[in-house]
């Protein structure tokens, strides 16, 4: 997590600060009156910015051994089940929840094997789920089977989201599940640069309780 979300998503920010954001400002801004302002003193900004999480990424390796291979925790197991109890007022110990997290693992792996057993059949695949071993090696078949079908670029994979979300939201309306505004709409976007680093995907829902807004998946 530290090299990961600290060091490389650190400098991949300075980078940001320093080269991107003053290029995607000038291009957005191009011959506007106001830019020979403004552009100068964003590169300023952005260069003391660059600099912060330039700093930053040097003092985690100073501080955290990035090989250590220890577990931490943020609490212990008394103070796990305390928040179990008390907020989530679940009465069972942490070794009842993992053994029902066992139960679920096996009871959705099960679910897995079966769906993948009736997508090999209909595929025709050359596959068996007799033994252990076999259905591992037949979901993997699977997965690889349907990976095939994967869209050409990333734009194609965008448009594939956006087309999944209007679906979503139709399917709500005729269903009736939610009284969806007819002004509702959700926007999915290119993950910002300056996230990339950190993060795979997010959801940023719409306002609540208004009639109004745009919700973002990026």
């Amino acid at each position: 997590m530290v090299q990961r979300d600290g060091i490389d998503g650190s400098r991949a920010n300075a980078a940001y600060f320093r080269d991107t954001l003053p290029a995607l400002a000038g291009a957005y801004i191009g011959d506007s009156p106001f830019g020979a302002t403004l552009l100068p003193r964003l590169k300023e900004s952005g260069v003391a910015a660059a600099s912060a999480w330039d700093t930053f990424a040097k003092f985690l390796p100073e501080t955290f051994d990035v090989n250590e291979t220890v577990d931490r925790f943020a609490s212990g197991e008394p103070e796990y089940a305390w928040r179990v109890r008390t907020v989530l007022r679940d009465p069972r110990s942490a070794a009842e929840l993992y053994e029902y997290g066992a139960q679920q693992v096996a009871f959705y792996t099960e679910r897995i094997v079966e769906v993948a057993g009736k997508v090999a059949a209909e595929a025709r695949l050359r596959v068996g789920f007799g033994t252990d071993a076999e259905k591992a090696a037949g979901v993997r078949a699977v997965m690889t089977y349907l990976s095939k079908d994967s869209p050409a670029s990333d734009d194609e994979l965008l448009r594939w989201y956006r087309e999944t979300g209007e679906r979503a939201v139709a399917y709500g309306r005729e269903q009736s599940l939610f009284e969806i505004p007819a002004q509702y709409r959700l926007d999915v976007v290119p993950t910002p640069p300056v996230l990339r680093s950190a993060i795979d995907a997010a959801y940023y829902p719409a306002p609540p309780f208004m009639k109004s807004g745009v919700g973002r998946s990026i």
